[in-house]
């Protein structure tokens, strides 16, 4: 009779077993926390280090940029190239921290740095609109910019010549042309015409003359003068012996 027993509790468990085994595994998810898969849990990784590192953009010979930017990093999320039915060609940095290396970029294209975005290291030729970091690089043209700063290798950011409008911070950096300051300059060199609405304070150094800076080049009666105008303030920086102060 035991014996009996025994077999049908054996039976029965294997029965029990072989329902168990056929049932889909939905059935047992049902108030437990999604296990992310494999390909997730890569993804998060590899954005965190390309947010991390710096992601370095080539730029090819001559004055064409080419077919597309060469780079390691070919993740349009953080940054993109192409032309908009104006024909006019742009490089957008979206997030991260970004080097040009190679060639210059030409004055053909656009460089547009949104507000998640660092430029660490760059030759840049045309016009740049940057609503994030500027960190070095040697610029020319205009520059519409947001904030700058001495990168932690050291490189300064040069402009070469153009227009540079500020809305927000320079911190370092030499600027040689116009300066239209809506913001805050609390650093840098800068020798040209400058037109400030903003604020001029902490260590910038102001109209630095041929004598003091070497050649610089273009028109020197336009270098050395500081119109402040309605609504500007200047309580910081040096000024060249030459400097002419205007409000």
């Amino acid at each position: 009779m035991r014996k009996r027993i025994g077999k049908r509790l054996v039976s029965a468990v294997l029965a029990v077993s072989m329902i168990v085994s056929m049932m889909p595994v939905q059935a047992f998810a049902k108030g437990m926390p999604r296990a992310e898969s494999t390909v997730e849990i890569l993804k998060q990784e590899n954005d965190a280090g390309m947010t991390d590192d710096i992601i370095e953009i080539k730029i090819g010979s001559g004055s064409s940029f080419g077919e597309a930017p060469s780079t390691d990093n070919m993740n349009t999320e953080f940054w993109s190239y192409g032309t908009n039915l104006l024909g006019i060609k742009t490089l957008t940095l979206k997030k991260g921290q970004f080097k040009l290396t190679g060639g210059a970029l030409q004055d053909e294209i656009k460089l547009s740095i949104e507000s998640g975005a660092t430029f660490v290291d760059g030759k840049v030729n045309g016009e740049v609109s940057n609503a994030g970091t500027i960190e070095g690089g040697t610029f020319s043209h205009a520059l519409p910019h947001t904030s700058m700063n001495v990168g932690p290798n050291g490189s300064k950011t040069q402009w070469v010549g153009g227009i540079v409008r500020n809305s927000g911070t320079i911190t370092g950096g030499t600027f040689k042309g116009q300066l239209w300051n809506g913001g805050v300059v609390s650093g840098g060199v800068i020798y040209g015409e400058v037109y400030n609405s903003g604020e001029i304070t902490g260590t910038s150094e102001f109209a630095v003359t041929t004598d003091d800076y070497g050649n610089r080049g273009g028109n020197p009666s336009k270098y050395g003068i500081i119109k402040n105008l309605e609504g500007g303030i200047i309580s910081g920086g040096s000024f060249g012996k030459n400097c002419q102060v205007t409000n």
